[in-house]
């Protein structure tokens, strides 16, 4: 019999077992890949389910860390917040649970019904909406205490009417307990912290906004949402240089003058000379650091309402932006100081012995004549006298001496025209000129403190460096940073970055700046008691023609041995006569009035001292009456008391320099 084909050949059939054995193989790799998978790495893979499930996971907010002055007075801070959190897929999961929890959430926080179940019927699958923010902690435990009395009752009577998912985020808000108190060194941060704007907010803003939390929504064993936190890193807590009983006194007489007399811009500095640590500094322009974008003070309604966004950017700007470190300014005769030293210094005046004849002024080619403040002249001064009487003829002769590159080397090392490198964002660098573009004429204006830029910050610390025996410190407003726990991060010491001028010469320099307060230019510093130093200035600004004028004065005490440096400066006086140089001067003494007990100076002459301060009580006793009778006084005349710069009052008397100089007009220097 015939047999009939067989349907797999022997080949064919142990290909096929072959096949077989693979794919049993495969299998059994693939089921113990999947083995491992849900015993090594299960969280992690719940995680993805959760995902994709919408379970979210929520950042749990770092705080931002404190900004204190140089006590731990806390200066910047937070404040804590809540954010109602819905869980449409919990409540929804039995009508019991929704109708509870919308009902007591109406209840409690006032919701709205309709809206409150539309935002959580239109959500069903969703785990996380953000529904109220910024909740107090008393509405969170009004809610709390509420929620606690409902499920209880409900557990009581085994019933299912609970409220169940509803829950509370914790968030923090930025604040600053004394509004707008050392805004211009403090700069502000973003309503959720994240962003510093100028100042300290903004140049430590890497250490301030620590790391943020999360926490995980998961999938257990048997089905029910865990979560796994990470708990959150808080910011480094900032110990400022600032010395807030300074910084409120020099606030406080800035406001004063800019009421009494006006200025476009009112700015001091106060600062240690031996550490050029920062202790205080503000302007005539403060804003709210809580509330940053009001500025209502400096602009009305209309005007705002006018603005396009763009120039309404540049008002903000115009408020918040660091005046002391960020506007440059022809200096003036607070940088004679400067000419002085060069010559001493190199051994070209001899402070004992040097004298020049002063006959009023300086003749230079193209019928140019730079004056001396006196016109007259000043006759024959010493070096004592020379800066005692601010005399240009003077400051003119020894840049002679000193020539072009001597001089500029000494600005240079001063730190003039160049960046401090304090730790503030935005600080400009000024111009002093190469030697190469010098004229005889541009060196003898230099002289004196004209035809180069400089900013507040590098003139208080030059002259930290001028009077504490010839030390260049860098200025800074930090000095520790500290974790959450208080631990010590960083310690900042004073950055000694070169010796400027001989201990020797800086000697001469403190006792020439006390003449020049006890019987020169500075007469209006002096204060009963105290030996009060200083150098004040006033400079023309551009274009010469207008007659603007910035006043300055650097004052220190005690004069022998400096604890407080203050430098004040007015940026075009409201008063008729500008060129009066005594506002400034006067600032700076009443802020040195109100704070030398506060830092423990002692007058030289305690009997001088008691009778001044009995003196003063009176006078602001009659002041405080005659303001209760009458509706106004004399304000500038009270300013005047104590006499005036002897360099405010004299006439200039200058003509164009020739276009090819581009030097402008050369004028008297006061």
């Amino acid at each position: 019999m015939k047999k009939g084909p067989r349907l797999f050949e022997k080949y064919m059939q142990k290909k096929l077992a072959f096949v077989f054995i693979l794919i049993a193989l495969a299998l059994f790799t693939l089921g113990i890949v999947a083995a491992r998978i849900s015993y090594n790495d299960n969280e992690e893979y719940a995680r993805i389910v959760l995902a994709q499930q919408d379970y979210d996971s929520r950042t749990i907010e770092a705080q931002r860390g404190n900004i204190t002055d140089r006590y731990g007075t806390i200066l910047a801070t937070n404040e804590v917040y809540y954010t109602l959190i819905l869980d449409p897929g919990v409540m929804l999961s039995k009508d019991e649970y929704y109708r509870t929890s919308v009902a007591a959430l109406v209840e409690v926080f006032g919701c709205d019904e309709a809206d409150l179940r539309a935002a959580i019927e239109s959500n069903p699958d969703s785990h996380y909406i953000r529904y109220m923010n910024y909740l107090s902690g008393d509405q969170v435990d009004a809610f709390e205490a509420r929620r606690s009395e409902i499920n209880t009752a409900a557990a009581d009577t085994n019933s299912l009417n609970q409220v169940k998912g509803v829950w509370f985020e914790t968030n923090y808000k930025r604040v600053y307990p004394y509004g707008s108190l050392a805004c211009n060194v403090l700069g502000f941060a973003s309503a959720d912290g994240e962003v510093g704007t100028y100042g300290i907010e903004q140049y430590y803003n890497d250490m301030l906004v620590g790391t943020d939390g999360r926490e995980y929504g998961y999938l257990s064993d048997v089905s029910n949402v865990e979560r796994v936190t990470v708990e959150p890193t808080n910011g480094y807590t900032i110990c400022s240089t600032i010395d807030t009983v300074i910084q409120q006194a020099v606030e406080t007489q800035i406001a004063n003058y800019q009421q009494s007399v006006g200025a476009d811009m009112i700015a001091c500095i106060v600062m240690d000379p031996y550490t050029s640590e920062v202790l205080a500094m503000a302007t005539s322009r403060p804003y709210d650091l809580n509330n940053p974008s009001d500025v209502s003070a400096y602009y009305t309604q209309a005007q705002l309402d006018a603005m396009s966004p763009e120039e309404y950017v540049n008002a903000l700007t115009a408020v918040w932006k660091n005046y002391c470190i960020t506007e440059t300014y022809e200096p003036g005769s607070t940088a004679k100081v400067f000419t002085t030293s060069a010559a001493i210094e190199e051994g070209l005046v001899n402070p004992g012995g040097w004298s020049m004849n002063c006959d009023g002024g300086e003749n230079f080619p193209g019928n140019v004549r730079v004056n001396c403040h006196l016109h007259s002249g000043h006759g024959t001064v010493n070096a004592y006298q020379a800066l005692a009487y601010s005399c240009n003829d003077a400051m003119m002769y020894m840049a002679r001496l000193c020539g072009t590159e001597v001089l500029t080397r000494y600005l240079q090392n001063f730190g003039l025209g160049m960046k401090t490198g304090i730790d503030l964002p935005g600080e400009e660098r000024g111009i002093v000129w190469d030697p190469e573009y010098i004229t005889d004429l541009t060196l003898c204006t230099n002289s004196f403190g004209q035809n180069y830029n400089v900013t507040m910050i590098q003139m208080a610390a030059a002259y930290c460096a001028l009077i504490n025996g010839g030390n260049y410190y860098t200025p800074h407003v930090v000095n520790r940073i500290l974790d959450a726990d208080g631990n010590l991060v960083r310690n900042i010491q004073p950055e000694l970055v070169r010796q400027v001028i001989s201990p020797e010469t800086s000697a001469f320099m403190r006792e020439a700046l006390l003449q020049a307060v006890q019987y020169g230019t500075g007469k209006s510093a002096q204060m009963a008691g105290y030996n009060v130093a200083g150098k004040s200035g006033t400079a023309q600004k551009y274009p010469r023609e207008e007659n603007n004028y910035l006043i300055s004065f650097a004052g220190f005490v005690p004069y022998d041995d400096p604890q407080v440096l203050v430098y004040t400066i007015m940026d075009v006086p409201h008063v008729d006569d500008q060129s009066v140089g005594g506002y400034a001067t006067l600032l700076a003494r009443d802020i040195i009035a109100s704070i030398v007990d506060h830092l423990g100076i002692y007058p030289d002459d305690a009997e001088a001292a008691a009778a001044a301060a009995a003196q003063a009580a009176a006078e602001a006793a009659n002041a405080e009456a005659a303001a209760n009778s009458t509706d106004g006084y004399d304000t500038e005349a009270g300013l005047y008391e104590g006499g005036n710069d002897n360099d405010s009052y004299s006439q200039i008397d200058s003509q164009e320099v020739s276009a090819e100089n581009d030097e402008g007009p050369a004028v008297d220097d006061q």
